[in-house]
């Protein structure tokens, strides 16, 4: 068997076993005179589960129990789908990413026309010989258009969150501290002050206006300046001081720009963090303990 297949007949297995009524099995011991292939069946399935709460990392929405039938249903008409043609299967497979990245562009740039029919013109032209399309001349000039499009995308969101931040920090109660960050003290603290290059352990929570928690791992140590963090929180806290407690207000372009490019978050999402500074150290770049990139 070619393990390039293993996965795909997991798939089958789990979504056989999905398909009778939801039912479920959970351990290969509840399969009456379990065969070989049984077991072979069971384990990818298992380990197709895995993968999935795996990928659940990085994408939360997924855990909901709607989102995993769903996610059933999508392997089920991936399998129902598929044919004895290798050839077929291939674009089928690709056809799925491509719907995704389209799904994923219409999303991030909402006023771009994207005709599917040019699209499939385009991958026939291609497809004529070996010779039919310049490899690095195609993938340079993709990435170029992308690249533009992104720079204009940010440059609009920008201006729509910097309006939208003035407007919400007002009813906040909260004035402008830096470009793109408004902030009011909530408990004044009486400790060191924190400045560039201090070793500091702070207390960080993060969410969305409408209260819903934001996706990216929060320090509990960086030293300011130097740890790869969120680039507000490194702006923050210069000025705080020891047991001081502070609300911020800013973009999600801003507080998460790799989670923005990614098209997890909006531009002009609001996000709207705590930072209680509870020590402070002077430090060196060795003594760095946090490494998160945001």
């Amino acid at each position: 068997m070619n393990l390039r297949n293993l996965s795909f007949f997991g798939a089958a297995a789990l979504m056989l076993l999905a398909s009778c009524n939801k039912s479920k099995t959970g351990s290969i011991n509840d399969v009456s005179n379990a065969t070989a292939g049984d077991s072979v069946m069971f384990y990818f399935g298992q380990n197709l589960a895995s993968d999935f709460w795996l990928s659940t990392e990085s994408d939360t929405t997924l855990r909901g129990e709607n989102e995993r039938e769903d996610y059933l249903r999508g392997v089920k008409a991936g399998i129902a789908a598929a044919r004895e043609n290798e050839a077929y299967n291939k674009g089928l497979f690709v056809g799925v990413q491509v719907a995704a990245n389209l799904k994923d562009f219409r999303e991030q740039f909402p006023n771009l026309k994207l005709d599917e029919a040019l699209l499939l013109s385009s991958l026939r032209a291609g497809l004529e010989s070996d010779s039919a399309v310049n490899e690095n001349e195609v993938k340079s000039t993709f990435y170029k258009l992308m690249d533009q499009l992104m720079r204009d995308k940010e440059a609009e969101d920008a201006k729509a969150a910097e309006k939208l931040l003035a407007e919400e920090a007002a009813k906040l109660g909260l004035k402008l501290q830096l470009p793109m960050l408004y902030s009011k003290v909530v408990t004044p603290g009486d400790g060191a002050v924190v400045k560039n290059g201090d070793k500091v352990a702070i207390d960080v929570s993060a969410a969305t206006l409408e209260g819903k928690m934001v996706g990216m791992k929060l320090p509990r140590e960086v030293i300011v300046g130097r740890s790869y963090t969120s680039p507000m929180i490194m702006a923050a806290l210069p000025g705080m001081k020891v047991g001081e407690t502070k609300q911020f207000l800013s973009s999600a372009m801003e507080v998460t720009p790799r989670r923005y490019k990614l098209g997890e978050y909006k531009g002009t999402q609001l996000i709207k963090f705590t930072i209680h500074v509870s020590g402070v150290s002077a430090s060196s770049p060795e003594t760095a303990t946090d490494s998160i990139s945001q």
